[in-house]
């Protein structure tokens, strides 16, 4: 696959805030149903391979271009690489909800990382999760999956298996596809 940047599209400017730098994304993809199941989400293969790329390519590269922390030295955000596929073969609820102080998708993320469904994170894990469009997930108690936005990112500290506090990351399934 090649990207190229559309020179006629701003890359959209993200303030530093202070928060921990992703110096080499990991990008987990994670998809609903078991591989042999024609149920499966249709689309895992694209998105698989997406996620495999993205952090690799010349459009990578042009839009983290200059997203530092402020230390010395300077900790930039990276090229990246695979942390691999998760084909999750339990069925989904069909709501879910999430605010800054928690949710039942904060606590389903953090079981299947306990358990070990999840490969153990690191630093620079992030887990894009494609819930299918029988789930519904609100936010904050008002903004609604497909509805208000069309891709949730969050982050928050986890309990990995050994007790480290690491970060992950969401995306709701409808932020790939375009109808």
């Amino acid at each position: 696959m090649h990207w190229t940047l559309d020179s006629r599209t701003a890359i959209p400017i993200v303030d530093y805030l202070g928060g921990p730098i992703v110096a080499s994304p990991k990008v987990v993809t994670v998809t609903y149903g078991a591989d042999a199941d024609p149920a499966a989400d249709p689309k895992r293969a694209l998105a698989e391979a997406f996620d495999d790329a993205i952090t690799s390519t010349p459009w990578w590269d042009d839009v983290r271009a200059g997203y530092c922390d402020q230390g010395m030295p300077r900790r930039c955000v990276g090229r990246g690489r695979s942390g691999g596929h998760v084909h999750l073969t339990d069925l989904p609820a069909a709501t879910y909800d999430d605010s800054p102080t928690g949710g039942s998708l904060r606590t389903l993320m953090q079981g299947y990382i306990t358990s070990g469904v999840f490969p153990t994170p690191d630093s620079d894990t992030i887990y894009v999760v494609f819930f299918p469009g029988t789930s519904m997930i609100t936010v904050d108690g008002y903004a609604v999956s497909c509805e208000q936005f069309s891709a949730y990112h969050a982050s928050f500290e986890v309990r990995a298996p050994e007790r480290r506090k690491r970060r992950r990351a969401l995306r709701d399934r409808s932020a790939l596809l375009v109808e």
